[in-house]
């Protein structure tokens, strides 16, 4: 544990929450796991933890699920990004008047190709790809088919000699919502959940890390969670007026993802990069503009235009990546030792992570949640899940 002292710093979270902190403690506890092992649990704690194993991945599964609704609902009354939802109406709305400008779109941007049941819009002119996040109605949030898609699209815009740059944006209100895990869980002993988050935490930021030619986000309106933390691995950030960047990984019992240990206090300083990581702080386009961490803020109206896209904000951020080209050519504006060490960095905020998922701080932060929410069968969930730890936390 000396060595974990040396790695605390001005922005690291509370001690239960710090993924190195984590990390030791996964270290240290592998002797604990064995002693408990050599000392077998009675048949009832078996089907205690048992019951327990499909509760977890369930449980987690449900809440996330209903975080999602409720962000996309309306009202929005007490969700995780405080943001006010884009609401079911007003997303057909919008997307009837997406449907009504796609001619103009088109001949503006390039033919569409629709991907992955259309959750991902993907036009190349110009030497740029732009991928285009198309769910408004749950705010863009990165479903296991976006994230499918997305990895194709970097894929094939990676095999693409004519393109020679990429930009990310999102239709409609939201630039995105972050990753919808409910859309990904599924339930499995806990060890396998703990693995298979952690590779799927890794991998998606290693698409950004590792990505061969220069990437940048249009942020079209709020960014929350992995679309951060993502954005800030991009060779440049054009955001809009509208845009907003909330990290609540404090606030749900978790831990910095996608490098934003490092990458926050060197963007924004050590005091915000506090703030963000460790006291729920939703920092505004014009606070962003004043540091590192923006190329440049786009006044582009008060609402999301008509179409749901934002052509001035597109424009905006072409001319800034033609510039980009212009200087660097289709060089990443990384070294590799510094891709070396944000990979490394993010194979061990992953793993930290996703222990933090199966830890007692997310199930109180779960359990506040839904008692907030009035989800009473959520709540015991959660508290089934904290108090029979010790025994399913055999399993990890």
């Amino acid at each position: 544990m000396e060595h974990c002292s040396e790695l605390i710093s001005p922005f690291t979270p509370p001690v239960a929450h710090r993924p190195e902190a984590l990390l030791c403690a996964r270290k240290e506890g592998a002797t604990l796991s064995r002693v408990a092992r050599e000392s077998a649990p009675f048949p009832g704690d078996l089907q205690l933890a048992a019951a327990a194993v499909g509760v977890l991945s369930f449980g987690l599964q449900r809440v996330l699920s209903s975080l999602h609704c409720k962000r996309a609902s309306r009202r929005c009354i007490g969700d995780v990004s405080g943001q006010p939802g884009a609401g079911r109406a007003a997303s057909d709305a919008e997307q009837s008047r997406a449907a009504r400008s796609d001619a103009d779109s088109t001949r503006k941007y390039g033919a569409a190709r629709k991907t992955m049941s259309q959750l991902l819009e993907t036009t190349v002119k110009g030497g740029i790809a732009t991928l285009r996040f198309n769910n408004p109605r749950k705010l863009n949030a990165w479903s296991q088919s976006m994230m499918k898609a997305k990895r194709a699209a970097l894929a094939q815009a990676s095999a693409n000699e004519e393109v020679k740059a990429v930009v990310l944006t999102g239709t409609g209100d939201y630039y995105c919502a972050g990753v919808d895990l409910a859309a990904v869980l599924k339930p499995m002993m806990p060890g396998k959940l703990v693995k298979m988050l952690k590779d799927l935490n890794e991998e998606l930021f290693d698409q950004f890390i590792r990505f061969d030619k220069p990437i940048f986000a249009a942020v079209n309106g709020p960014a929350i969670g992995a679309a951060v933390t993502s954005s800030t691995l991009c060779d440049g950030i054009i955001a809009s007026n509208r845009a907003t960047f909330h990290t609540p990984f404090a606030s749900l019992g978790l831990v910095p993802e996608g490098c934003s240990s490092v990458l926050f206090p060197e963007l924004l300083g050590d005091e915000l990069a506090q703030k963000m990581l460790n006291e729920n702080y939703k920092l505004s386009a014009e606070e962003a503009a004043k540091t590192k961490m923006l190329t440049a803020m786009v006044q582009t109206g008060d609402a999301a235009p008509a179409g749901g896209i934002d052509e001035a904000l597109l424009d905006a951020t072409y001319a800034h990546v033609d510039e980009y080209l212009t200087k660097n050519g289709t060089q990443r504006s990384r070294s590799s030792e510094e891709t070396a060490r944000l990979r490394e960095v993010n194979a061990q905020e992953s793993a930290a992570l996703a222990d933090a998922f199966v830890s007692p701080p997310f199930f109180h932060a779960m359990e506040a949640n839904a008692e907030r929410r009035g989800r009473t069968n959520a709540k015991l969930a959660f508290q089934t899940l904290r108090v029979t730890r010790p025994v399913w936390g055999l399993f990890l």
